[in-house]
């Protein structure tokens, strides 16, 4: 299937890499960045998709998913000793609601971030940042 639509697109890189990309462009010149002049392709990946070498082999799978299930471990540890480290005491710690926010979303005037406004439908009636206009 991929093989096919290869020809009508091109493949974009994973978000990790493109957002570090972008950091280190921001980074060089952030006078002259321009988000949508970074370049998001992927050629190894596309010529990956019309000649597979590494997408059919299971032992490239095994190792990948063995990685993420190690990288997964790491952080989790991490954040355990990092959370024992550095403890909260159940009195200091905050405990906010959707309704919170909610709240002080419109106390603070900041209805014009609302999710509704950005599709072209404009606002909508049910919405509680649009109903208040």
């Amino acid at each position: 299937m991929c093989q096919r639509l290869i020809s009508a697109a091109e493949c974009i890189g994973p978000h990790h890499w493109i957002i570090e990309e972008q950091v280190k462009r921001h980074a060089s010149r952030p006078r002259n960045f321009y988000w949508q002049g970074v370049d998001v392709g992927m050629a190894a990946l596309e010529a990956e998709v019309v000649n597979p070498k590494f997408l059919n082999d299971d032992t490239v799978a095994a190792e990948s998913r063995g990685q993420s299930f190690g990288a997964e471990k790491q952080f989790k540890q991490l954040f355990r000793e990092a959370r024992e480290a550095f403890p909260i005491p159940d009195n200091e710690r905050i405990q906010i609601t959707l309704q919170d926010v909610v709240e002080l979303s419109l106390a603070e005037g900041n209805r014009s971030r609302c999710c509704c406004r950005t599709h072209l439908h404009g606002a909508r009636p049910d919405c509680v940042f649009c109903s208040t206009d």
